[in-house]
């Protein structure tokens, strides 16, 4: 007999649209099948492309509809089914965005990382934005109980990725790197993880604020892309020599290129997002006559969530909270994400604990 409520509340989208498409109603609590657990959701961040735009739009990713978003829930398990350790209940933890399809060849063979069929929770299954989420037991993953929920909502939506970002760029150690949209959680996160292994970090962001919010989290150097040329004032913070890495995370043209024109000989340029755009332009001569690298996508593994949950226990890791609403208000939260002028993450809390 299962002790989960017969309804919850969640965020429901029937259609593509504007916030008002976001409906904040009673549906059926998820039960756990074979091998699955239900996660009482306690936080879950929102995120630009893959709540704001699949909301818009789809973002052609084939969503299904109805769909609850949210990709990145934190919370207890609340329930568990058959095959699934009963001692789990009650356990912290934070579901993974991407879910691997357990069938392909490489999942077969224990590289779900590597999965050729991956799904999103929030995207191709019901996700975070309500009182409860069933995923598999395998899609869950254990995070230290005494960290707020709040801050392990932002922590491990952006750190796994960051670092496994930095381990596809070679490590970041004792380098000096670029990193673009800095105010954002990513960029903070990378901003913290080049510290930590000694790097020398200039942070981008469109704004003073958010300059200042990267400086504050250690940044050496910083610099407003909207009102300074980013290639000179690189090369000024790096002795005219350009920085082993860049961090590009938005896909826009002209950031990207200008990012790109700042890399040092051997440099590489590490691409993992399109929020503001989908082309840019390549310069072929650079790229090869200073014998550059780019490497685009996240691929985080389970090192990269084990430096997670280490740096998190020592209390080393910081994404900034811009506030936390109740997840009724959660037009209001896509509406400030929409709007580009929050300086760190906007998390949402069930109304029950708000």
């Amino acid at each position: 007999m299962s002790s989960l409520p017969p309804t919850m509340k969640a965020v429901l989208i029937e259609r593509f649209g504007g916030p008002e498409v976001l409906a904040y109603c009673d549906v059926p609590t998820p039960q756990p099948g074979p091998g699955d657990v239900v996660v009482e959701v306690r936080a879950a961040t929102v995120n630009l492309t893959l709540d704001i735009h699949t909301r818009q739009d789809g973002d052609g990713r084939n969503p299904m509809l109805p769909l609850v978003l949210g990709s990145d829930p934190v919370g207890v398990i609340a329930a568990v089914g058959s095959g699934v350790d009963s001692r789990r209940i009650g356990e912290h933890v934070a579901v993974a965005s991407t879910l691997a399809c357990a069938t392909c060849a490489n999942c077969t063979a224990g590289r779900p990382d590597a999965c050729t069929q991956p799904r999103h929770l929030g995207i191709h299954r019901w996700g975070g934005y309500a009182d409860y989420v069933r995923v598999g037991a395998s899609d869950v993953r254990a995070i230290p109980a005494d960290l707020d929920f709040t801050s392990a909502a932002a922590i491990f939506r952006h750190f796994p990725a960051a670092y496994g970002l930095a381990r596809k760029a070679g490590g970041c150690h004792d380098q000096t790197l670029l990193v673009m949209g800095a105010s954002g959680a990513l960029g903070a996160a990378l901003v913290q993880i080049g510290k930590q292994r000694g790097s020398r970090v200039v942070a981008a962001a469109g704004s003073d604020a958010g300059v200042q919010a990267a400086l504050e989290l250690g940044a050496d150097a910083g610099i407003n892309y909207r009102r300074h040329d980013l290639e000179a004032e690189v090369m000024a913070a790096t002795d005219a020599r350009g920085v082993d890495v860049a961090f590009e995370n938005s896909g826009d043209s002209k950031l990207w290129a200008a990012a790109f024109a700042c890399l040092a000989r051997n440099g590489t340029m590490v691409t993992a997002g399109a929020h503001g755009g989908d082309e840019v332009a390549v310069n072929i001569k650079r790229l090869y006559r200073l014998k550059l690298r780019i490497l685009g996508g996240t691929a985080n593994t389970e090192e990269d969530f084990v430096a997670t949950c280490d740096a998190a226990v020592r209390n080393r890791l910081r994404i900034p909270i811009h506030c936390i609403l109740p997840l009724s208000r959660v037009a209001e939260a896509h509406e400030l994400v929409s709007s580009r002028t929050a300086v760190g993450k906007v998390v949402l809390v069930p109304d029950r604990a708000a």
